[in-house]
């Protein structure tokens, strides 16, 4: 059983901070030292002060990133540059942003939910996850003692119960709109009606949430709740976590895919992988022959690949081609993840070939043209452009217990952190 609770959500006071779009951040996971730069320079009140602070070589056990942030946090609350509701309540959020040329809108709703181990078969992870980011997320957990940013999980309404409510609410006016100079418009609702709460708590009861983003924040929370939960109320924020809902079906909402590219393989390598490749796939030229642009490439592939694993490969020294898996490559799998491209590169290929280097060697992109041009440029070896996943198979897979390899998917739009954040021990000034 899916249990959500609303919370009081600590956010941005407008009059103190100017322009809303300029305190917002992207996750902590995607923001280079780049964009940790530019965005300490937009505005003194931006999130990244608190989502992913700077480190200097100074710093130590007493005075660091964790430690400025709790300090920045108590500063914020102190001069009601952050306040709190007075009222729990759910907080509807909509996302319009463009897509080549077209307007798309994404709808989910932030909640406080229960912390669920995974064996419980509520909350359901696609991937395994790393102790360095979990230890970053649990030092900044424990100086805070709150959620900066949300954990991303998918539900499926397939009567469209809870969806219907959402939409309702969304026709009226918002409490908070806000544009940026990227073309992304946000609007958030505030829901602290008790029946309407209580309606989509009863109608997410019977739902598996399915974890898109957030896994590192999600067992952290779990390793938090263990360390300080003991004893506490079952209903004490600590067992809860901030997290943002979309439904499967979403319009808005879509996942894009990892393409690899390899470098440093010596003679050797390049062949295993020439030879396998040779083995297992039919090879195909792509309709446009050697002159096929990238992005028409993975066009190819996806049409394709609607009904067999296909991949794309491109070497500097040879034309492209279209790998399609031989029928009898593969020993007959019932489990759903052998339809998945990307963990059939990396079992049938790259783990054969490269064993437990393959880190040392692939590099994980989103976009095709940059994968090729790095492949042109003489910098990589080879590229191989992969399909995105289904979220059907996406579903069937997580269902099955399984987990995808790491750099899978990439989940589109994410949400910024900054529009809500849950206190887990609260200031009296909050």
């Amino acid at each position: 059983m899916a249990d959500l609770r609303p919370f009081r959500a600590l956010s941005f006071n407008p009059f103190a901070i100017g322009n809303y779009a300029n305190v917002i951040c992207p996750p902590y996971d995607v923001i280079s030292p780049e964009m940790q730069d530019a965005l300490y320079e937009i505005s003194p009140f931006n999130m990244i002060r608190l989502e992913r602070g700077k480190t200097y070589v100074t710093d130590d056990q007493m005075n660091n990133s964790y430690s400025r942030a709790s300090k920045t946090l108590s500063e914020w609350i102190e001069k009601d540059v952050l306040i709190r509701d007075k009222d729990p309540a759910f907080y509807l959020i909509q996302h319009s942003f463009n897509s080549n040329g077209n307007t798309k809108s994404s709808l989910g709703i932030m909640v406080g939910l229960k912390l669920e181990d995974y064996k419980n078969r509520i909350v359901l992870p696609h991937e395994f996850t790393q102790k360095k980011a979990k230890d970053d997320r649990f030092s900044l957990m424990e100086h805070c003692h709150s959620n900066f940013s949300h954990i991303m999980l998918l539900y499926r309404d397939s009567e469209k119960k809870i969806v219907s409510v959402l939409n309702s609410l969304s026709s009226n006016p918002s409490d908070l709109s806000l544009s940026d100079s990227s073309e992304n418009t946000y609007s958030l609702w505030r829901i602290n009606d008790v029946p309407t709460i209580q309606a989509i708590q009863v109608a997410m009861e019977d739902k598996r949430l399915y974890i898109a983003d957030g896994h590192h924040r999600y067992e952290t929370a779990l390793n938090y709740k263990s360390k300080y939960g003991e004893d506490r109320d079952p209903n004490d924020p600590l067992n809860f976590t901030m997290a943002y809902l979309v439904e499967f079906d979403d319009p808005g909402f879509s996942v894009l895919p990892y393409h690899r590219v390899i470098k440093g393989l010596d003679e050797s390598q390049l062949n295993a992988i020439k030879n396998i490749v040779q083995t297992l796939f039919h090879i195909h030229a792509p309709e446009d022959g050697n002159n096929v642009h990238p992005t028409s490439l993975v066009e190819e592939i996806v049409k394709r690949g609607a009904t067999q694993p296909v991949l794309g490969m491109f070497e500097n020294s040879a034309p492209p081609r279209i790998l399609t898996l031989k029928p009898d490559s593969f020993p007959q799998n019932e489990s759903p993840i052998a339809k998945f491209e990307a963990w059939l590169l990396e079992k049938l290929i790259l783990e054969v070939v490269l064993g437990e280097t393959v880190d040392e060697h692939v590099t994980w992109l989103h976009n095709e043209v940059e994968a090729i041009d790095l492949v042109k440029s003489g910098e990589y070896q080879i590229a191989f452009l992969l399909n995105a996943i289904s979220l059907e198979l996406f579903e069937e897979i997580v269902d099955h217990g399984e987990r995808l390899p790491r750099k899978s998917t990439f989940f589109s739009p994410k949400l910024p952190t900054g529009f809500t954040i849950n206190l887990l021990n609260a200031t009296t000034k909050a």
